[in-house]
């Protein structure tokens, strides 16, 4: 799968994957800057290409900037693949799901209550904090929901 004339500017300061079935094909780093040249997915039989990025902000800036190619037929490859982030706020990733301008997002709990609990229980026992605790993401819209 070819896309000629890849342009677009990505805001955010983290990198946007190109990505197919966790394969990564082409990195972009988010620093701002924008970004042309041919891009070339080598597409694996019976895999889906994805724009995977960084959080839910960079998948929209990447939507957004395919949405701004002026060639019809190039725009509309780039607008059928499935966008997705991570982040699942409420107002944003989770809206532009529904929506369909994400194909979903990953919903990453908050961790500060958790954090601040781990302290307070250290403090009043004297303890020491877990090296790790770890926070379980899930999908948006669930796993079972989506159809490739």
């Amino acid at each position: 799968m070819n896309f000629p004339g890849f342009a677009g500017v990505f805001a955010a300061k983290n990198a946007a994957l190109i990505a197919c079935d966790y394969n990564v094909v082409t990195s972009v780093n988010g620093d701002g800057k924008e970004v042309r040249g041919d891009v070339t997915l080598d597409v694996f039989p019976g895999s889906t290409p994805v724009i995977g990025a960084q959080n839910d902000a960079m998948a929209i800036g990447a939507r957004k900037a395919f949405e701004e190619i002026t060639k019809v037929d190039e725009r509309e490859q780039w607008l059928r693949l499935p966008y997705t982030g991570v982040d699942g706020l409420p107002r944003t990733g989770q809206t532009w799901a529904r929506t369909g301008r994400l194909k979903a997002t990953v919903l990453v709990p908050p961790n500060a209550g958790q954090a601040i609990s781990m302290i307070a229980e250290a403090i009043k026992t004297g303890s020491g904090v877990p090296e790790r605790s770890y926070t379980v993401p899930s999908s948006f819209p669930a796993l079972d929901k989506l159809v490739r």
